[in-house]
């Protein structure tokens, strides 16, 4: 991005005099002293060369740098000195950002609503005017919005929201016990003042922020993996290839019938749209547009050939630069350890490469997608498991996704294409239905 305070770095010669310019001097002193404060400097006593022909991949001593710099300038779009030492300014930014925040979960809220924020807000105004009772969405947001300010007990910054929140965090990311934080809340309830407001169990934890969630669905698979009951084969009892029921039974005591084998599915596109309607993140998922990079150094998948070429051979979908690029990555585990019963599943994760590098790989961007249950390699029948996802991904190629992008404050048609896939080769063979071995 184009800094106004380094101008002077592509103002090197005045144009009546063909001399080099005073400030382009003084730039490039001061350069010179900030580069030299960093430890490379100190170890080696050389710097990278950014001039035009050295672009950052040669390292010389000082002089040479000065030399090159004053003959040649300095290669293009390197307002951020990044191989210097200088931090990335974007990721500033979200720092500033985050710093500035009064209530960070009454944002966490309107960013989960944001696509019906305006309808919410109508809403709740013609409900006020007419005296009804607004819609289960508009009672939904209102909940949130009272949870997230509501504190545990009077004197205190914790709220109602931000401590189900923390809780069923530390469940998920200790693997705790449902007992466990039953044990924790009626603590926590023991230890408040009497007025003070906390769940009971885990079952009271989880309906205080329900209205956050992503929507999950389950989809009953044929035990040996032959098919799925989705779509228009949704109401079969029976695998149509191996004619195994569906059900271990019928009905049970509540009505409901149990499947045998069941495939976990979580839907892309309101991920997407999470992440654009999130304050934080959404001007992030133009970074691999908006921000300047040394040429000739791969430090983003935007700057490989395969990128490049996509955007070359589809010239509309590369028009916006917030349409989404993925990859695929699936492997298999076993959940119960080495030594515990023989049992493999597979998650398929996909993550979004728009972001820069420094938060694409991060666990929070990596989408769990499907989780194809066990206990035995899917194998061939991979590619049936994957049914949802394909068509999904057909869907916000062709038919396309209507979006809010918070950073904006605009609608946009949002779009999304797979570019990669990342395997070992056992996974790739079954992925691609390629021979990877004998």
């Amino acid at each position: 991005m184009k800094r106004l305070d380094r101008e002077w770095m592509y103002e090197r010669l005045d144009s009546d005099t063909k001399k080099l310019r005073l400030e382009f001097v003084k730039g490039v002193q001061e350069f010179i002293i900030y580069a030299k404060q960093q430890p490379e400097y100190k170890s080696s006593k050389q710097i990278r060369c950014p001039c035009e022909k050295c672009q950052n991949k040669v390292y010389l001593v000082v002089q040479e740098v000065q030399k090159h710099l004053s003959l040649k300038g300095y290669c293009d779009g390197y307002y951020d000195w990044v191989c210097h030492g200088e931090n990335f300014p974007v990721e500033e930014r979200i720092v500033e950002e985050r710093i500035v925040s009064d209530n960070p979960y009454r944002d966490m809220v309107e960013d989960s609503l944001r696509d019906n924020i305006d309808q919410i807000r109508e809403e709740a105004l013609n409900a006020e005017v007419v005296d009804e009772s607004p819609n289960p969405l508009v009672r939904a947001f209102f909940e949130m919005l009272k949870h997230g300010e509501q504190p545990v007990y009077e004197g205190t910054k914790f709220t109602l929201l931000q401590s189900a929140a923390r809780l069923i965090n530390l469940k998920c990311e200790w693997n705790l016990a449902h007992k466990c934080i039953d044990s924790f809340t009626s603590y926590i309830r023991d230890i408040i003042p009497e007025k003070g407001v906390m769940t009971r169990n885990l079952y009271e934890t989880k309906k205080v922020p329900k209205a956050l969630q992503l929507p999950c669905d389950k989809i009953d698979v044929c035990c040996f993996g032959c098919m799925i009951f989705w779509e228009d084969d949704a109401d079969l009892d029976k695998c149509k290839k191996c004619g195994e029921d569906r059900y271990k039974c019928k009905t049970t005591q509540n009505g409901k019938s149990v499947s045998k084998k069941v495939l976990t599915y979580f839907p892309l596109g309101p991920r997407l749209q999470r992440i654009y309607a999130t304050k934080h993140i959404a001007g992030q998922m133009r970074w691999h547009y908006e921000n300047p990079r040394v040429s000739g150094i791969m430090s983003h998948p935007s700057d490989g050939e395969a990128w490049k070429h996509f955007d070359h051979q589809h010239p509309q979908f590369s028009s916006e630069p917030r349409n989404v690029r993925h990859r695929l990555c699936t492997e298999g585990f076993q959940p119960f350890g080495q030594f515990g019963t023989k049992y493999s599943c597979w998650p398929v994760m996909v993550t979004p490469y728009n972001l820069p590098p420094w938060l694409c790989m991060k666990r929070q961007f990596i989408f769990l997608s499907l989780m194809i249950p066990g206990p035995k390699n899917p194998k061939q029948n991979l590619d049936i498991y994957l049914q949802p996802l394909l068509k999904e991904l057909k869907e916000l190629w062709s038919t396309r996704l209507f979006t809010y992008d918070v950073s904006r404050k605009q609608n946009f048609i949002l779009r999304a294409s797979l570019l990669w896939t990342i395997n070992d080769f056992p996974a790739y063979g079954m992925l691609s239905g390629w021979t990877t071995a004998g």
